[in-house]
């Protein structure tokens, strides 16, 4: 990432937005862009050990949202009326794999159920861990989850990951924290979170040819045809 360039849009973060914040978790500069909103942490000064620290020591904290899990379980069977859907990847498989576990309890082997991780936890028998999404690209999986994981990514990676997604998958489903203010970006920030994403920036990155749902507290985007 070159130095002082917003890693979505390219555009110079101007002086006064250097820094404009304090990351409440990790203690760091939070920048902005004026172009896209976007906010973010420069990661390239952390070593992949930094990073793993800063995710590892809330662990136990991810995946508890129980909720969320059951509605796009609700979505996914909706979804199931129109396309044929046999296969699932969730990436970013918390401790309790409760999301994979009430997919499997909804459709059985009607679907293969798969996960990606940067820190693998114990996995039910049905789910196959997969190391590398490289691994996927020959043979995609029919929709791929990847639900508040995206601000988890180094801000310099986000487009290259993403791009690793879409690859391993025919249809996707993301949801991040919305931050379109001030004091949304210090509340997300009390998490390991390395960018703060605005319906702009997320345009920056999947363009407009995606469904955006936003809603108070966060933005949901899929690519998955209505019929």
């Amino acid at each position: 990432m070159k130095k002082n360039i917003c890693p979505l849009c390219d555009t110079l973060v101007e002086k006064d937005n250097i820094g404009c914040y304090t990351h409440k978790d990790i203690e760091a500069p939070i920048n902005k862009c004026d172009s896209c909103n976007y906010c973010f942490v420069d990661c390239t000064y952390y070593s992949s050990e930094d990073l793993y620290k800063h995710q590892s020591k809330h662990a136990n904290k991810f995946g508890n949202n129980h909720d969320r899990s059951r509605k796009y379980v609700k979505f996914l069977e909706e979804h199931s009326k129109n396309i044929n859907i046999e296969s699932v990847l969730e990436i970013g498989t918390p401790k309790d794999t409760y999301f994979l576990k009430i997919i499997n309890e909804k459709f059985g082997d009607s679907k293969k159920i798969f996960s990606h991780d940067l820190i693998k936890n114990k996995l039910p028998e049905y789910v196959e861990f997969i190391n590398d999404l490289k691994d996927l690209e020959s043979k995609p999986v029919d929709v791929l989850f990847c639900i508040h994981v995206l601000e988890h990514i180094p801000p310099h990676q986000v487009k290259s990951f993403v791009e690793q997604c879409k690859a391993a998958c025919k249809y996707y489903v993301f949801e991040v924290p919305k931050c379109e203010n001030k004091k949304r970006v210090l509340e997300s920030s009390t998490n390991p979170h390395y960018s703060f994403f605005t319906l702009s920036s997320l345009k920056e990155i999947f363009g407009d040819n995606v469904e955006f749902i936003e809603g108070q507290e966060t933005i949901s985007l899929h690519n998955i045809p209505k019929d």
